[in-house]
């Protein structure tokens, strides 16, 4: 008997038993209904899935003023991830040229970082490190991305992407797969190089080890919400971003400075449409903590 036979008979059987001509017999009883089959189906919503950390990383020679700072902040941000959830990562350090120091590891896997993983050297090949480091990344995973990117200057020396050429992808991998990107910049205006890369979400931070400190603490913070799934990269906020800078001296709204800690929430940059949103604390000075 073929599969058309089988859908006939059963639905003369369906129509029978509507129509009150015949009897379900016991082994019709006994048969479970399709509905009551539990079976899994396909999603298209794929936001329980883990988030993946894209971590590009500036590895120029003027990061080696920071110290050890960027060391102690990644292995610290991925260990609080792990005492958060599951997670993957994936770490690109980059100066003129770029390469893969952690390739898409699940988070529980990943060792501590030395100076063997990163020693500042080399000019700033800011373009392609983000362009090689979104194409590695669309290989591996395209759902619940999170693209951080962390640099002390702005580009000089890349060959292979243009500004255009990246802020084209980013534009697609958030329109496409709604990938979050994050600009952390230190020794320029965030906000407009930012703007220019197609990413909306961005912040100074002071360059100093102490300023590299709160950073990574501040953003490892807001990560570990998507690592719990409190929230996914649809919804990423960067405004809960808990930063705060020791001993900022900075021209308040009354005109006075102050002295105390205070939060950096005010000064990150946020646009949907890309319109450029400078800081409202631009031009802080910063006094030894």
């Amino acid at each position: 008997m073929n599969t058309n036979e089988i859908n006939m008979n059963q639905t003369n059987i369906d129509l029978n038993k509507n129509l009150g001509l015949n009897k379900p017999t016991a082994a019709e009883i006994n048969t479970p209904k399709a509905t009551e089959i539990n079976i899994p189906k396909a999603t298209e919503n794929q936001d329980d899935e883990p988030l993946s950390i894209l971590f590009i990383m500036d590895g120029s020679s003027s990061m080696a003023s920071m110290g050890k700072e960027p060391l102690d902040g990644l292995n610290n941000l991925i260990k609080k991830q792990r005492e958060t959830g599951e997670f993957r990562f994936t770490l690109i350090v980059f100066s003129d040229t770029y390469k893969i120091i952690l390739d898409d590891m699940n988070g529980k896997d990943i060792p501590e970082l030395t100076s063997e993983h990163y020693t500042p050297n080399g000019m700033t090949a800011l373009y392609d490190a983000i362009g090689y480091g979104i194409t590695l990344q669309k290989e591996r995973k395209t759902n619940n991305v999170l693209v951080v990117i962390l640099t002390d200057g702005e580009e000089n020396s890349s060959m292979k992407y243009t500004r255009d050429e990246v802020k084209k992808l980013t534009t697609n991998m958030k329109e496409e797969f709604k990938w979050a990107f994050m600009y952390l910049g230190a020794n320029q205006d965030s906000y407009s190089v930012s703007k220019n890369l197609g990413i909306n979400i961005s912040t100074n931070y002071e360059y100093t080890p102490l300023g590299c400190n709160k950073l990574f603490r501040g953003i490892s913070n807001e990560i570990s919400r998507c690592v719990s799934g409190e929230k996914t990269t649809r919804d990423f906020n960067p405004e809960l971003i808990d930063i705060h800078i020791c001993n900022a001296i900075y021209p308040s709204i009354e005109g006075e400075n102050n002295k105390d800690d205070f939060d950096i929430r005010p000064s990150i940059g946020i646009s949907d449409d890309f319109e450029l949103i400078p800081p409202p604390l631009l031009g802080r000075t910063y006094s030894d903590c």
